[in-house]
């Protein structure tokens, strides 16, 4: 008998350890609020490899003169065929002729 109310204890007191656990709580994520004004553009733009990867996937070729914006874009002197064009691209990736 005593046995038993050992076990239904041991039980009792295991399950209410689990029961009375804490969940995992997910990751809350980073504010835009808290970073200083005039960073969260700089701060997604894309650097020169990539400004001229997206110009080549957009079908240009002979990227040249690429240079960085003060607001994250990037301006560049492509070809598309045999004419010349001047693109720009944003610091999400996309491409624009000018």
């Amino acid at each position: 008998m005593m046995h038993n109310l050992f076990n239904a204890i041991v039980i009792a007191v295991l399950v209410g350890t689990v029961v009375m656990a804490p969940l995992p709580q997910p990751p809350t994520p980073p504010s835009v609020a808290s970073q200083p004004s005039g960073t969260a553009a700089i701060a997604s733009a894309i650097d020169s490899t990539a400004a001229k990867a997206a110009i080549e996937a957009c079908g240009y070729s002979e990227v040249s003169m690429l240079a960085s914006g003060t607001d994250g874009t990037w301006r560049a002197k492509a070809y598309r065929g045999a004419t010349e064009v001047q693109v720009t691209v944003n610091g999400a990736g996309k491409v624009s002729a000018d």
